[in-house]
């Protein structure tokens, strides 16, 4: 009764009703755990679109532009300034057919990987440019086209000269260096190691190659070079090489069977004939000398040494240019001069020469003073004259010094010959000019006549020895003769043996899974692990 009244009393009655609670509902976008959460989804939704989206463009841009980057040390698969300028610069439409598939080709080596780089650049440089790769078994055709062509070969061709080159990359772009400071061919490194020498480097010459055949082919109006043939002369391919690098065009004309000596040659060589010339043979010589009055032609004559015959009608036409080959060899008594060579102990032929400094073809040189010059068993080239009416005839290498004997060639059984008594004694041309000028005007004209004594001043063993300089002074009697501009190449040799970062074609596809899937999968984890820690906060 007394809870009754107690509740019915004024004093709780006044008392105002307690109000319920109202459940709130709490917006889950506004939380701080969404908000950290969802931030960092966003990010990392976006980083991956942002990666994938890159990943896409830069195949898009691979496959459309054939990007590559070269990561060899030294950058043997990239073409150097030198190439470019040419190749970019070049109108004439060249063709590179290789004779083997591109697979093949790669598989064979480095310097094949190397030469088709060079040529798949080139052609993507300009548009003149193309490559093909040519099966000779299917392709018999192309075979009897190009002669000497074998399979991994290298055919350049310029379709407005109709001139083409051919290389055999494995032979003709390597050289090995040896520890003799000189680089040779195989052949000629393998003949050397017979000595005890050793192979300390392999390098590559294919963009000097490459450059020098463009030149060769492309060139318009190039110096065209006889060499004649039908009198036993020799075959001389290296100094033929040389020459074509250096943008002659080289044939063989057979003097004996033509019925003049075309006016198209610049220069004949005769390389150390063994049969004595006829007199109709010299006799169209003779009038290509002439040349009809106006001169302009040059004659290479090289003494042979290996087969020495009697060459009575040669020996009359050098005398009329004032020439004599000596009958013997030139031996060197100095001995800070003289060479020993096995089989010649007992006479020193092999020597060191002397390159006449005071002529036009030291001046195209551009060599230091010291440089020098070999020779070995070499016949003396005697002045008979300096000048004498229209002739002018000039020393362009010699012995050096005056103390320098003849071994005659009829001495060769004489047990009692000595150095010491030879009879012949002084200093001996080796390479001299003798010159006919006319003058038109002020300006003069020249037909020469150029006697060297030996055909192997300029063969492989003295032309590859970057320690002394009978390459240089072949090209400079040549370039002086005819006029020739002489283009130089300067491309530095590219070693094989360096240190290399080639990416194989497994390497190729590791990274791009890598890139493509293992990191946008790490960061999604990430991502998403992340995203959970800070969902408990």
């Amino acid at each position: 009764m007394s809870e009754e009244i107690k509740k019915n009393s004024p004093e709780e009655a006044e008392k105002p009703a307690k109000k319920e609670k109202k459940a709130v509902s709490k917006n889950p976008f506004k939380s701080k755990k969404f908000k950290h959460g969802s931030l960092s989804v966003v990010f990392t939704v976006i980083l991956v679109a942002v990666i994938v989206l890159l990943n896409i463009i830069l195949n898009l841009v691979l496959d459309r532009f054939d990007v590559e980057v070269d990561l060899t040390d030294g950058g043997i698969y990239t073409m150097g300034e030198e190439m470019e300028n040419y190749v970019e610069n070049s109108a004439e439409h060249v063709s590179f057919y290789f004779t083997a598939d591109a697979e093949t080709l790669e598989s064979a080596g480095s310097v094949y990987k190397q030469t088709m780089e060079f040529a798949e650049n080139a052609a993507d440089m300009n548009s003149n440019y193309t490559v093909e790769y040519v099966d000779l078994f299917s392709d018999p055709d192309f075979s009897s086209a190009y002669e000497g062509v074998k399979e991994g070969g290298l055919v350049i061709e310029c379709e407005e000269t109709g001139r083409y080159r051919y290389f055999d990359i494995g032979n003709d772009f390597l050289q090995y260096k040896l520890d003799d400071g000189n680089a040779y061919s195989y052949s000629e490194a393998y003949m050397m190691s017979m000595y005890g020498y050793s192979v300390v480097d392999t390098v590559s010459i294919a963009e000097q190659e490459l450059l020098s055949g463009l030149m060769s082919v492309t060139k318009v109006n190039p110096v065209k070079v006889g060499v004649t043939t039908g009198f036993g002369e020799s075959v001389n391919a290296d100094l033929t090489g040389l020459l074509e690098k250096n943008t002659y065009v080289v044939e063989t004309v057979n003097i004996d069977m033509v019925e003049a000596v075309s006016e198209e040659y610049d220069i004949l060589i005769v390389n150390g004939p063994t049969m004595d010339y006829s007199t109709d043979a010299l006799n169209k010589i003779d009038s290509w000398l002439s040349n009809g009055g106006m001169y302009g032609k040059n004659l290479i004559y090289f003494a042979t040494t290996s087969e020495v015959v009697d060459t009575p009608n040669l020996d009359d036409f050098l005398a009329e240019w004032g020439l004599e080959i000596g009958d013997g060899f030139v031996c060197q008594r100095d001995p800070d001069y003289a060479y020993a060579v096995s089989g010649y102990t007992y006479h020193p032929l092999y020597q060191r020469a002397e390159i006449v400094t005071d002529t036009d073809y030291y001046k195209a040189m551009q060599l230091d003073p010291n440089m020098s010059f070999r020779a070995n068993a070499v016949r003396p080239v005697k002045k008979l004259w300096e000048e004498q009416s229209n002739f002018v005839n000039t020393t362009i290498v010699q012995t050096y010094g005056e103390d320098c004997a003849i071994f005659p060639f009829s001495a060769e059984n004489d047990e009692e010959w000595s150095l010491e008594t030879a009879e012949e004694t002084g200093q001996f041309g080796i390479i001299v000019e003798a010159s006919k000028v006319r003058y038109d005007g002020v300006t003069p004209y020249y037909s020469r006549v150029i006697a060297a004594g030996s055909e192997s001043l300029f063969t492989s063993t003295f032309l590859s020895a970057t320690n002394y300089n009978n390459a240089e002074v072949a090209i400079s009697i040549f370039n002086t003769i005819s006029g020739n501009a002489g283009e130089s190449i300067t491309i530095t040799p590219k070693s094989f043996t360096a240190t290399t970062y080639e990416i194989q074609a497994s390497q190729q596809y590791g990274i791009g899974i890598t890139f493509a899937v293992v990191i946008p999968v790490i960061i999604i984890v990430a991502g998403i692990i992340v995203w959970v820690r800070r969902k408990r906060l």
